[in-house]
Order: C-alpha cells, then sequence, then structure tokens
C-alpha cells in the first residue's frame, strides 16, 4: 500500500497515514510443490490502537483490502481472532507489543497453523489454495511489523536471571525483544551494533548464558565492556577490551588470551563466568571452558556485538540447552549404511572401510527422542 514504508532491507514495515487499512505482501511464493510446508515469523513491533492483521493470502489479492476478507487469504488479528472471507471467530488470547508470531503452512494437509512465541496455538484454517504469499495488513498509523524467515529465540517464562538487554543502550539497528532476544535488522548505523546487559557488575560472582540464535561469520561478540563505548563502533576498539569473538579468539582486559578457543556457531551456547572479586572471566561453549582471562576494571557490563543482518542472539537458561542436548539423538533410520550407530543413538561413526565414493563420508540425520542415560555433555559432543 502507497502509506506503508519499508525499511532499507525490506524486512521492517510501518504505516505512515492514518485512515484506511494498508497490506504489505511478502516476497516469497508458496507454491505447494516441493516444499511441502514452509513457516515464516513476523514480530509485531507496534501495534497501535486497530491492530493487525497477519497471515497469507494470493498474490494477486487487493492491497486495498484487509487480508482475511473475502477472496483475501486467511489471517490472524492481533486481538486473537482468526478471520477469513471477511469473517472472523475466537481462536486465541490478545496479542502485545513484542510478540512473534509464526505462519506455519502445510500443502500436504492444506492447512494454516500459528504459534506465539514459540508456543503453537493450533491449526487454525484448513482448505487452503496455493499459491500463496506472506501477507500482513497495518490498520493504525505508526504501527510496525518485522518479518523473519528464521525463527526468533525466545524465552517464554523459563528464563528467571535478573540480566536483560537495555534498550536504552543500544545500536540504532538492533531489535530487541522483552530484553531477551537482539536482533540485527539492518547496517544503516555501520558494520557493528552493540547492546549492553542492564546489570553494572562491580562485586560478586555472576554466570549468564548467551545462544547463539543466528550468526553469518566470525564477527559476534560475546564479554564485558566498560562504559562510554560508541554502540554502533567495532567493539575492537573499546577500552579493556574482553570478548569471546565467533571465529574462537578470546581476549581479556586488551589481551590475548588465545586465539585457538573452539569457534561457536548457531545452535551452540556461550557461558560467561565472572568474578569481580578476582578482577576474573572465564567463557565457556556448551559447557566446556575456552579461555581465562584475569585484570578486568572495577566495573563492566555485559555486552554482545553482531556484525551482520540477522545475526541473532539469546539470554538463556543453561537447563533448558542441557535438557535439548540431553535428548538429541542420531536416527537409526535415516542414516547412510555406512554409518554405524550405538544402539542408544548417542553415537555415529563411520564403519571400516565403508566411506562414500562420492564424499568420503557417511551421513546421519539427527532426532529428538527421549533421554534415557549418558551425560549431557556427552550428547551434545555427538550431536
Amino acid at each position: 500500500a502507497p502509506d506503508v514504508e519499508l525499511s532499507s532491507n525490506c524486512l521492517t514495515a510501518s504505516k505512515a497515514g492514518g485512515g484506511h487499512a494498508s497490506t504489505v505482501r511478502g516476497t516469497i511464493l508458496y507454491t505447494g510443490l516441493g516444499a511441502r510446508s514452509a513457516e515464516f515469523h513476523v514480530i509485531l513491533d507496534a501495534m497501535g490502537p486497530d491492530g493487525v492483521w497477519v497471515g497469507v493470502s494470493p498474490p494477486d489479492a487487493d492491497i486495498s483490502r484487509t487480508v482475511g476478507d473475502d477472496g483475501c487469504g486467511w489471517a490472524l488479528h492481533s486481538d486473537g481472532d482468526k478471520r477469513v472471507g471477511g469473517r472472523e471467530e475466537e481462536y486465541a488470547s490478545p496479542f502485545k507489543n513484542g510478540d512473534v508470531l509464526t505462519v506455519m503452512l502445510d500443502a500436504d494437509a492444506g492447512t494454516v497453523a500459528f504459534a506465539r512465541n514459540g508456543r503453537h496455538l493450533g491449526i487454525a484454517f484448513s482448505g487452503l489454495r496455493f499459491p500463496l504469499v506472506a501477507a500482513v495488513t497495518l490498520a493504525s498509523e505508526e504501527s510496525k511489523v518485522t518479518i523473519q524467515n528464521r525463527p526468533t529465540v525466545l524465552n517464554t517464562g523459563e528464563y528467571s536471571g535478573e540480566l536483560r538487554w537495555d534498550e536504552s543502550r543500544a545500536g540504532r539497528d538492533l531489535h530487541i525483544i522483552s530484553g531477551l532476544t537482539v536482533t540485527k535488522m539492518s547496517n544503516d548505523g555501520g558494520d557493528y551494533a552493540t547492546v549492553l546487559g542492564s546489570l553494572q557488575l562491580s562485586s560478586g560472582q555472576h554466570v549468564w548464558n548467551v545462544y547463539i540464535n543466528h550468526v553469518e561469520d566470525s564477527n559476534l561478540f560475546i564479554g564485558v565492556s566498560v562504559g562510554g563505548h560508541d554502540l554502533n563502533a567495532d567493539p575492537q576498539e573499546m577500552r579493556h577490551r574482553t570478548y569471546y569473538l565467533s571465529n574462537g579468539t578470546i581476549r581479556v582486559a586488551g589481551k590475548l588470551v588465545t586465539r585457538c578457543a573452539e569457534p561457536y556457531a548457531e545452535g551452540d551456547l556461550v557461558t560467561i563466568q565472572l568474578d569481580m572479586e578476582q578482577r576474573r572471566i572465564e567463557f565457556l561453549k556448551n559447557g566446556s571452558s575456552q579461555g581465562v582471562g584475569d585484570g578486568l576494571p572495577d566495573e563492566v557490563w555485559p555486552y554482545v556485538s553482531l556484525d551482520n543482518v540477522m545475526d541473532s542472539v539469546a539470554l538463556h537458561s543453561s537447563s533448558m540447552f542441557i535438557d535439548l542436548a540431553r535428548s538429541l539423538r542420531w536416527h537409526a533410520t535415516k542414516s547412510a549404511r555406512a554409518a554405524h550407530l550405538t544402539s542408544d543413538g548417542a553415537f555415529a561413526a563411520l564403519r571400516p572401510a565403508a566411506t562414500s565414493t562420492a564424499s568420503g563420508s557417511a551421513a546421519a540425520a539427527a532426532a529428538r527422542t527421549s533421554w534415557s542415560g549418558g551425560s549431557a555433555s556427552e550428547s551434545a559432543q555427538s550431536a
């Protein structure tokens, strides 16, 4: 619609004018062929008094009409009602600003289902007709949404720590949800964008966990910082720079600890153990120590710095990660003949003299099943 403004990366849509509702469509065409299921995620940045509709519509639907009108697809309103053919029915409780709405399409079943902050709400509609595109209708001036094709990791009540990411001390390109999840949405402010934690730490012992939702390359920084740093500048220019870089480099108080720590990537959990009595910090990846250093300044703030668009991290409960690691197993019916799996699925190895002529390796697909023994660290390593 003409009164919808898009961000430079076309991921965020804002309604610039009042009056009638305005619809914006996604660029990916869901044909129902090939991939039989698909999903996308919409962050409800600001809904306004009249709310927003999120759903799917035919690619040629009239953008001057509301998603869910007759001939204009299927939608869920932010008040929790679902809408098709211009008629609304109760479906879920109302949403709030900052919620992430996931839209899940199943071409085989012809259904669409929704989830809020990772919690499945059930099938909303059946009888879908493809092709379809993502569609959002903004009803109020200054209402705003952001679309993502990658899931945003959210902590929906499991995280109970005091630490949060501080929106008032964040680089301009960062999007923060509930003080827990931070995602870089553009490069408008520069190559890097940093956010500080909400706690100034000057005494005691502290531990927090950062889950890596997505990292594009080797330039994601996790550590502690003193105040006064330009939040849109290179974090390597920080005074007393202290970080665990995603390429495996660790520095503490400006001094190099190692360049040979394990790199971290999507799905890893980085733990920071800080002892301000000893001015000492230790970094761990998935429970294994990667480097220790001391000489920290008297006061520090936790921070992360993101380089690439869609890089994303979340404050996380370590127990949530351990539960996942314990439940991950290799799937015997979805592995190559050359792969040998232990009976409990915890370990996979290449059978002797059975390498693939194409790649010299064997593949096994992981599946989550119940855990019935072994340690969490063993499970994490086998995965």
